[in-house]
């Protein structure tokens, strides 16, 4: 008779998120809401690619949005494996907002009167904003973080 005991090993799956996107009917399924945090993030990873003057002009598409990805991920936890084509999309939905919010501070700033600071202008930035963006749908402006 042997003394010898036998074990099974045993496996633990520490990943709380799937390996690959969720699929529905051949497209993938959208992710939770971008946080503050990842956009804060996300703009960061951006201008850090894209005033870095040794990659340039040089880089595809493809490789400008893996970059991002990878300061994306340096910048916050990306806990939700966001990938380069929903960081493309939510950045280009920030940066539509903060162009339109951009020209209207503008002409509000153009259109200044005595007496108004920057507060006066932001405000009626923000009313220009809601008023008449018409992608906006009334919305606020919500990217004051960004």
């Amino acid at each position: 008779m042997s003394n010898a005991t036998t074990t099974t090993p045993t496996t633990t799956n520490i990943n709380t998120q799937p390996a690959t996107p969720a699929m529905d009917n051949g497209r993938k399924k959208k992710g939770p809401d971008f946080s503050k945090v990842e956009d804060i993030a996300l703009v960061k990873a951006y201008l850090g690619v894209t005033t870095n003057p040794t990659l340039g002009t040089s880089l595809t598409e493809e490789g400008l949005w893996s970059s991002i990805l990878e300061g994306f991920v340096e910048n916050c936890d990306n806990l939700f494996n966001r990938d380069p084509s929903s960081l493309k999309s939510r950045f280009t939905s920030i940066s539509a907002k903060c162009q339109f919010f951009s020209a209207s501070y503008a002409k509000v700033y153009a259109a200044r009167k005595s007496g108004e600071n920057e507060d006066d202008w932001y405000e009626q930035t923000c009313a220009r904003y809601v008023d008449f963006h018409p992608a906006n749908s009334g919305k606020a402006f919500g990217l004051k973080h960004a």
